[in-house]
């Protein structure tokens, strides 16, 4: 699979499927040209192993896992009136480009970044 790919070209993984099962389907000898143009893409791909980062996030989210969530991310549905949770909680979708600045981790996660796209491909364009 397209590893060294990641998401500077996330089509990647869906052409190497379909080669992959274009193959089963078509067996040998022909199916060595699907091999073949899986190999070939991926060796001319731009590359970026930036995914990486989410494993990086889950240790810090394993780490933190007694974190306290902010009180605004609560349920606000069951515990509203005895603990507060949901108050201040500002819905993205009702803002411009749907977002809105408002802390979304715990506090000893704040700051953290953990995904840094690369300068490859998809990745650059974003």
């Amino acid at each position: 699979m397209p590893f060294d790919v990641g998401l500077a070209d996330p089509n990647a993984v869906v052409v190497v499927n379909a080669c992959a099962e274009a193959f089963d389907r078509v067996g040998m000898p022909e199916g060595r040209y699907h091999l073949a143009q899986a190999t070939l893409y991926l060796a001319t791909a731009p590359k970026s192993n930036s995914i990486m980062g989410f494993f990086d996030a889950l240790a810090a989210v394993e780490r933190e896992r007694s974190a306290d969530i902010p009180n605004h991310l609560k349920d606000a549905n069951r515990d509203k009136k005895g603990f507060g949770h949901g108050a201040g909680y500002l819905y993205p979708h009702a803002y411009r480009d749907h977002w809105v600045a408002q802390q979304y981790l715990p506090a000893s996660l704040q700051g953290q970044v953990f995904y840094q796209p690369s300068m490859q491909g998809f990745e650059d364009k974003n």
